[in-house]
């Protein structure tokens, strides 16, 4: 089972085009700025480590959950997760669920969806689930992709939210 697992995200990090691997890198210290690229910055709890990086990217992983988070899309968020379900998602599933994006609440001014997907993906052979926010902060773009295998996604849920609340444009 580690074997998918492992196999698995490397698959779905394939998909993942704007990060290059750098590591794994340091684990992050909590309230650690994490830079992801157009000046936004995460805040991960203890525990996560910093897997790639990009100019507009950075990758998180936490035993099997991993975070996704990029800044070089466009639009609002109904149309960022669009973009990424068809450009990323659906390219490398062969069997996707993705619900319809659901308003979460953040700070005043800040327009945020989120959505959540099930799938099958190319050359893993688990179910994987996901949770996509998009969000726009200060006029910038930010997508939250969060996965794991099917059924481990809910254990680091408070800590995903934690990171896409207290998210920073500097």
């Amino acid at each position: 089972m580690l074997l998918a697992v492992v196999f698995g995200t490397q698959i779905i990090n394939a998909a993942l085009p704007a990060a290059r691997p750098v590591g794994p890198g340091p684990v992050a210290a909590p309230g650690t700025a994490i830079p992801v690229g157009n000046g936004a910055y995460v805040y991960p709890p203890q525990g996560w480590v910093a897997q790639a990086a990009g100019s507009a990217a950075v990758r998180l992983t936490k035993g099997s959950v991993e975070l996704y988070v990029r800044t070089d899309l466009t639009g609002d968020p109904a149309t960022m997760l669009d973009t990424y379900v068809r450009q990323v998602l659906e390219t490398a599933a062969s069997q996707l669920t993705v619900t319809t994006p659901a308003p979460i609440p953040l700070a005043p001014g800040t327009p945020a969806l989120r959505s959540a997907y099930v799938g099958t993906f190319d050359g893993i052979s688990q179910t994987m689930e996901g949770q996509l926010t998009a969000l726009v902060l200060q006029g910038r773009p930010i997508l939250f992709d969060a996965w794991a295998i099917q059924g481990q996604l809910s254990a680091a849920a408070n800590e995903l939210d934690r990171m896409i609340a207290t998210v920073e444009v500097r």
